[in-house]
């Protein structure tokens, strides 16, 4: 435990001494939004909470049967660089022009996943992920579902290359990775229960809390997920 928090206070120092970030902070995003919750929505959290953790599963299984195929490949196993160079192609190619989520680095994408959208607020202008997050808020939802089959093609394909990728013998990480696909699952999750629920949620016990936006965040389901996920 000792040498734990030792290595953990060294990189702090040094990230507070390089900056990697670009406003000079030490985090790469920060939640500031309040996260409410109503009791309604319990069955939803362990639904969401379960969903991840099977997807996590799922994404480990993948990737070790990935990491083992590779083996059988002379050539690949005797050059990890030539792998590396081939993914990175590989992926590359995937992500460029084919969606703005996609282009946009998975740091950026995480903290837009978990950004809460306001109606009329400052993510109602722009043309980056947060907008692209928060246009069916800014415009009444009158594109409900069309958030929800972008982020399920994000899911999907961001599932299937991290996978391909994590295996490659070079420094990198699953953490980030692991956590954009577990939030994605869950914003995706939350956009498709308002969208296809919204009728229901005008009525009952949902029309106090959705009037004032204190059940159904989107923030707090990709949170969810995203832990779930690890």
């Amino acid at each position: 435990v000792m040498a734990m928090a030792w290595c953990a206070t060294v990189a702090l120092g040094m990230l507070k001494f390089f900056h990697p970030t670009i406003d000079g902070a030490t985090i790469l995003f920060e939640i500031t939004s309040p996260l409410h919750w109503n009791w309604i929505e319990t069955p939803l959290f362990c639904i969401v909470g379960v969903t991840a953790a099977f997807l996590g599963i799922g994404f480990q299984n993948a990737y070790l049967w990935i990491s083992r195929t590779r083996r059988r490949f002379d050539e690949i196993e005797k050059n990890p660089v030539l792998e590396a160079v081939i993914v990175s192609l590989f992926t590359t190619t995937a992500y460029s022009g084919s969606l703005l989520w996609l282009e946009t680095s998975n740091s950026e994408l995480l903290g837009a996943l978990f950004h809460a959208c306001e109606p009329n607020g400052p993510n109602c202008t722009g043309t980056g992920v947060e907008y692209a997050l928060c246009a069916n808020t800014c415009s009444d939802r009158a594109n409900q579902f069309q958030i929800v089959k972008t982020l399920s093609f994000v899911l999907i394909t961001k599932f299937l290359l991290s996978a391909l990728a994590t295996p490659l013998r070079v420094p990198s990480g699953t953490f980030i990775p692991a956590f954009v696909i577990g939030g994605t699952l869950g914003r995706l999750f939350a956009e498709f229960v308002r969208a296809a629920l919204e009728p229901v949620l005008q009525q009952g016990p949902f029309r106090t809390c959705t009037a004032a936006d204190l059940c159904f965040q989107p923030q707090l389901y990709a949170l969810l997920g995203a832990c779930a996920f690890l």
